[in-house]
């Protein structure tokens, strides 16, 4: 049995304002995701206009709730509050428009779903909000280390932990160029320090004076 159903005989006197409530127990069946859960905190609302059109009925509201994702960096499970729109736009089956399969799908099509009966189910709808409203990376914050490493695993300090140059930390595998350009810069204050110590040699006119 669907969770949220409009009769359509409660639309033929006009439309008509819907306050649901959204279980978290019935959230979790309807997504059936292995990553994504109902918070069981939370205790959702869909709250929507649903009036007729002709045969069409058109759906207009928002769907209040939270789901549970792991974080993308620490795999902590992460909150995600959801208040998103709930648009749609009903057609029953035997007034949909069916396409040659050579043709593509108008936007318009895509948006439009259907209902056969005497009932339209905004169980899909519903889950289909709440679902596109998850982020592609979840992270419980923005400056989430990740998963610690062991220190078996780690390796070496200088593998990493970079430098610090002026007070800011240098990325480890930039390192080794660090060092190369030091290098590059110490040998070449030595050169420089060696020439102005040399006395200048004789010019020509100095060494025939001298014989």
């Amino acid at each position: 049995m669907a969770e949220f159903e409009i009769k359509l005989s409660e639309l033929e006197q006009g439309g008509k304002d819907f306050d649901l409530p959204l279980d978290p127990a019935w959230l979790d069946r309807a997504l059936d995701l292995p990553d994504l859960h109902a918070d069981p905190e939370t205790k959702g609302r869909v709250r929507f206009y649903a009036s007729l059109s002709g045969n069409d009925v058109v759906v207009n509201g928002r769907v209040k709730t939270a789901v549970i994702a792991p974080c993308a960096r620490c795999l902590a499970d992460t909150r995600i509050a959801v208040d998103t729109d709930l648009i749609g736009l009903f057609s029953r089956k035997s007034d949909a428009r069916a396409l040659p399969p050579e043709l593509e799908l108008t936007p318009e099509d895509l948006d439009r779903e259907t209902y056969s009966g005497d009932t339209v189910s905004l169980d899909g709808l519903v889950r289909e909000q709440i679902v596109l409203e998850v982020p592609m990376q979840v992270h419980c914050r923005e400056d989430c280390p990740g998963l610690a490493v062991p220190e078996h695993v780690r390796g070496p300090a200088t593998l990493t932990e970079g430098p610090v140059v002026d007070g800011k930390p240098i990325d480890p595998r930039l390192a080794p160029l660090l060092e190369l350009s030091r290098g590059a810069l110490s040998k070449g204050a030595d050169a420089t320090r060696a020439s102005d110590a040399a006395p200048p040699e004789p010019s020509k006119k100095n060494k025939k004076r001298a014989i």
